[in-house]
């Protein structure tokens, strides 16, 4: 645990760490020393690496009264606001339980039970590739998931330096530390859903689908990315039949583009019954639901295919004539992870997602100097 302290007044002292530790215990009890030393450390090195602000102290009443505790100065921050609920603690990262809150309002000598917070946002995993120009990869599912309303955390397979205009490089992170990064997550999180993008290379796909199946992941949506926006090659060929074989078994939902469908099936897709055909290939691949993003590629622009192994649904959409749609695909599928994740069904996340990916691309950002990134929290400027 880490400890803040919380009151209305601001200082820039910090107690000696005997007398600030002596302090904590009485105001919580015995038992506390860990948790005092720690504070008084955290304090003290604070100050050693910024001066001043921002700074804590721990103040304390005539004996009988309750503590007051000083929040951290938000000077740097501009912030004059008193801090909501006046927080008092928070917890670090690994713990295996919710995070643990202390109010000043509950702490006396009598009372030292925590109280635990209720986590009200599913979290969504996203395992896939970095764009350092933002506008697509593990940095579009991030924001996309963070606008359709649950917590992202992610899983980084491969760095690409990319902007609007092209890939100019690719990194792929060893297999040991991707294996790493989701035994962390599922070690410490309730995983509600989880969606894969750019996985490289056939080593890179066998070891997600080793990590995931013992998950039992319910609501696995793997969109195969194969080629970037700019023509760049994201899914090595040997890699393909890696995906088909050992992911699309786990997945819940699969979502290939036009390209990726027609790379997939060895059906050349120009007509919305072609892309029926070619659901059928993919969906024998082993996984739930097949969803074959149309785009502008088909007769039938801006039309996208469901199918479940049984029926087909068609789902109609506004074609936008714009080219900066960098990141589309990404964001479609992580909107759609997002949706599963908050309870609804394949059917209707697949429409809740294209209606917010239409107005993404609607309002998509003339950044760059290529094909710019679609908008993901285009809502916040209508505020």
């Amino acid at each position: 645990m880490r400890l803040a302290i919380a009151d209305g007044d601001r200082s820039d002292r910090v107690m000696h760490p005997r007398k600030s530790q002596e302090a904590i215990d009485r105001l919580l009890g015995e038992g506390t020393s860990e948790l005092g030393r720690s504070f008084s450390g955290r304090c003290l090195s604070t100050r050693a690496r910024w001066g001043n602000p921002p700074l804590a102290r721990l103040q304390t009443a005539n004996e009988g009264k309750r503590g007051r505790m000083q929040s951290f100065d938000r000077q740097r921050r501009g912030n004059e606001a008193d801090l909501p609920g006046r927080m008092v603690a928070f917890a670090d990262a690994g713990q295996t339980s919710a995070a643990t809150y202390i109010y000043a309002s509950d702490i006396s000598p009598e009372r030292t039970t925590r109280t635990a917070m209720t986590t009200t946002l599913k979290q969504v995993l996203t395992i896939a590739g970095s764009d350092s120009g933002g506008g697509a990869g593990i940095q579009a599912d991030i924001k996309a998931m963070s606008a359709n309303g649950v917590f992202a955390m992610s899983v980084i397979t491969a760095i690409t330096a990319q902007n609007t205009e092209e890939v100019t490089d690719v990194f792929e992170l060893p297999p040991s530390v991707i294996a790493a990064q989701i035994d962390a997550v599922f070690d410490d999180f309730e995983v509600a859903a989880v969606k894969t993008g750019m996985l490289s290379s056939a080593t890179i796909v066998e070891t997600v689908a080793k990590m995931l199946k013992p998950q039992e992941v319910v609501n696995l949506v793997v969109d195969p990315v194969m080629i970037s926006k700019s023509g760049h090659t994201l899914l090595k060929p040997d890699a393909i039949e890696a995906v088909k074989k050992q992911l699309f078994p786990l997945a819940l939902l699969v979502t290939p583009n036009v390209h990726e469908a027609q790379q997939l099936s060895g059906i050349r897709i120009t007509s919305l019954a072609e892309a029926r055909r070619a659901a059928k290939v993919i969906h024998g691949f082993g996984c739930q639901h097949v969803l074959i993003k149309g785009g502008h590629l088909i007769a039938e622009r801006a039309t996208d295919l469901l199918y479940d192994g049984r029926f087909f649904h068609v789902y109609k959409g506004e074609f936008i004539e714009t080219p900066h749609t960098h990141g589309t695909g990404c964001t479609y599928a992580s909107a759609i992870a997002a949706h599963l994740a908050r309870g609804s069904s394949v059917v209707d996340a697949v429409q809740s997602a294209k209606t917010y990916v239409t107005e993404a691309i609607r309002h998509s950002l003339a950044i760059g100097h290529g094909s710019g990134p679609t908008n993901h929290f285009y809502f916040l400027a209508e505020r």
